[in-house]
Order: C-alpha cells, then structure tokens, then sequence
C-alpha cells in the first residue's frame, strides 16, 4: 500500500500547489462573506449552536490549509508554515471586523486557526515518513 501511495504521490504531487491555491481563495472567500446572522447550523435537521462548531470549523479549514501547504511546499519549515498560516487567520479576523460584513474579530477564531495549523503539521509529517516523501 505504501509503494502505491508513493506512486500517487509521484504523480500528483504537481497538482497539490494548485489545489492548495485553490483552497486558499475559497475559504478566504469563505470566511469574509457577508454573515447569514444566524448563530446556529443545521445538520441531519438538528438547529446547532455554532460557538464549538464554530471553532472546530476554524480547526478544521485550518488544518486542511496546512496540509495542502505542507505537502505544496515540502522544502517550508513547518514552523514557517505554522507563522504564515496563523498570520493569514490573524488578517482574516482584522479584516472580519473592519468590513462590516456582520463578522467580528475573535481571538479564540485565532487560537482555533493556529490549533488547525499545529495539528494540519503533524498530521502532514506523519504521512511524509510513513510514505517516505523526500523533497525534491
């Protein structure tokens, strides 16, 4: 399984900058559009609060981000990555509060975005070992 791994890998790697980008403008898209102004989700016809959602939704994206850019730019130090991405959620929240889009700045948005960002890391290290990527 994991030599058929690194022949996927081998073969898509080129495509995973450009999903990365492609994320990347979706979910800025994503967190600064205009606020529904409801504060609750609904999933399998269950009304949610979204203060925990919220901030697994933030992990969450933020994970997926660093992923993508772990994997897109293999050579980044993860710490690097870490700074960049946190920094991005950081002017995604100041922008939030100054567009008068119904969203405002949260700290803990930040702190869930970094959370993500640690986790999207470590998550991203384990499969570039167990696979055996190398950068090019």
């Amino acid at each position: 399984m994991q030599k058929n791994i690194k022949i996927c890998w081998d073969k898509y790697k080129s495509k995973i900058k450009y999903l990365f980008f492609v994320y990347f403008i979706i979910l800025t898209w994503l967190l600064l559009r205009k606020s529904g102004g409801e504060n609750y989700v609904e999933v399998f016809g269950i009304n949610l609060k979204t203060i925990y959602n919220d901030k697994i939704a933030h992990a969450s994206a933020f994970l997926l981000l660093t992923i993508l850019g772990f994997l897109s730019y293999i050579n980044v130090s993860p710490i690097k990555l870490i700074f960049f991405i946190t920094l991005y959620g950081v002017l995604i929240e100041v922008l939030q509060e100054f567009m008068h889009f119904g969203r405002t700045f949260e700290f803990f948005d930040i702190l869930a975005d970094f959370t993500g960002s640690v986790l999207g890391v470590v998550v991203s290290g384990f499969f570039i070992k167990k696979v055996k990527i190398k950068p090019d």
